[in-house]
């Protein structure tokens, strides 16, 4: 299988832009988890316990930890409301357990002061965008039935999808097929020397 998230649309496109504040500047902050399954669920800020992404420099991906509250399941607890006589089943939260199901965080510079009046910085240079799988759950105990929290382990989609192809290749044969070996002895006995590709030495 392909790690292919569904096009992104955010729900509530056009709710009001709520502005945080991070080492004296302001910035929006958006994260969602989605799945293949169009399950979509946006957590707030005051549910994110604690959140870290590795920016490391000797490591190619981002990668991270999300802890949030879960009080009483209340993300994955199925729901409806009354719409007359008839039932209307709330799109709640599963997951799917099988690295298709995605955390999308944003986090945007805000240019004004008055954020009665803000305006977003968007594009690659100014804001954090990521698309991550969530590849590892955990259930953190506690002494009340009511205040659940949840850890969830994800790594960038980009690093997923290079873990789910094993893609063989061989000097050896690559050499045969360049015609760069001349003899017929089996691959297993012939020597590095007589294996390599020529990378232009003489």
């Amino acid at each position: 299988m392909s790690v292919t998230p569904l096009p992104f649309n955010a729900p509530n496109t056009n709710e009001e832009i709520e502005v945080d504040l991070f080492d004296d500047g302001a910035y929006t902050l958006k994260l969602y988890m989605y799945n293949e399954d169009g399950k979509i669920v946006k957590l707030r800020k005051g549910a994110i316990e604690q959140l870290d992404i590795v920016d490391d420099l000797l490591k190619p991906f981002h990668s991270g930890e999300l802890t949030y509250t879960n009080t009483s399941d209340a993300i994955e607890r199925s729901s409806y409301h009354m719409v007359g006589d008839n039932k209307q089943n709330h799109n709640t939260w599963r997951f799917r357990g099988d690295c298709r199901d995605f955390i999308r965080f944003e986090m945007h510079p805000v240019l004004d002061d008055d954020i009665t009046m803000v305006s977003v910085v968007d594009g690659a240079a100014f804001s954090l965008i990521f698309d991550f799988v969530i590849y590892k759950i955990e259930d953190i105990p506690s002494e009340s039935t009511t205040e659940k929290q949840k850890k969830v382990f994800f790594r960038d989609i980009r690093m997923q999808r290079m873990l789910e192809r094993d893609l063989f290749w061989n000097s050896g044969e690559a050499a045969i097929r360049q015609q760069e070996v001349t003899h017929s002895r089996p691959l297993s006995q012939l020597t590095n020397d007589e294996r390599y590709i020529n990378r232009g030495r003489h």
